[in-house]
């Protein structure tokens, strides 16, 4: 079966209805500014999916998960997807880049969504909770380990780039997150703002 191209009416078509599937299950909001071509939208679902994709990749180690895999293992299988993807969405070759996919896993690992093993392999984590410094002396709840997205109980809670913060205060019924409010005495800071808030740093790079 030949696949239409992604430039023609039915290729845009179907690459829409990628984006909007990856949207709806990954709880990715749309944007007033986002193009008409879905272009930003689909890169926010990127970033996204690609934290699941390499937990994948972890537990796909003929093992059940038990064992892991090298952290270049699931480098190079993070970028054979984004290869894969490119081929719809051509500007995402160069935003990730081994260097970003690079920076991407060690931030898992660093925050503990992805755990080391004491052979050097990467092991996708349990569900579980890490309590986050947050302004004014209050706390928030990154909810780290293997999840599933599409049963999320959004109550209370933010997705912000590839992790979800719960216990989020509101104001005027709307939920309200800044990721740079999150305590600077935190050790791991630079990864998890890293993970957080890259769409907001790749917009001011532009």
């Amino acid at each position: 079966m030949r696949l239409n191209s992604p430039h023609s009416s039915t290729g845009l078509t179907m690459v829409r209805r990628l984006v909007d599937v990856m949207a709806h299950d990954l709880g990715v909001p749309r944007r007033a500014s986002d193009d008409p071509d879905g272009e930003a939208l689909a890169c926010r679902c990127t970033f996204t999916a690609l934290r699941f994709w390499m937990q994948a990749y972890c537990i796909d180690d003929g093992y059940g998960g038990a064992a892991g895999i090298a952290q270049t293992a699931v480098e190079q299988k993070s970028l054979a997807w984004i290869k894969q993807m490119s081929a719809l969405y051509p500007q995402l070759r160069s935003k990730f880049t081994p260097a970003l996919i690079h920076q991407y896993c060690s931030a898992l690992t660093a925050i503990g969504d992805l755990a080391e093993t004491s052979e050097g392999m990467l092991r996708c984590t349990k569900p579980h909770d890490l309590r986050i410094p947050y302004s004014g002396g209050t706390f928030v709840i990154a909810q780290l380990g293997l999840r599933d997205l599409t049963v999320q109980d959004w109550e209370g809670c933010v997705l912000s780039d590839a992790v979800v913060f719960a216990g989020v205060s509101k104001h005027n019924g709307i939920v309200g997150f800044d990721p740079d409010m999150i305590g600077w005495e935190l050790p791991y800071r630079d990864e998890l703002l890293f993970l957080a808030k890259w769409q907001e740093a790749s917009n001011a790079l532009r």
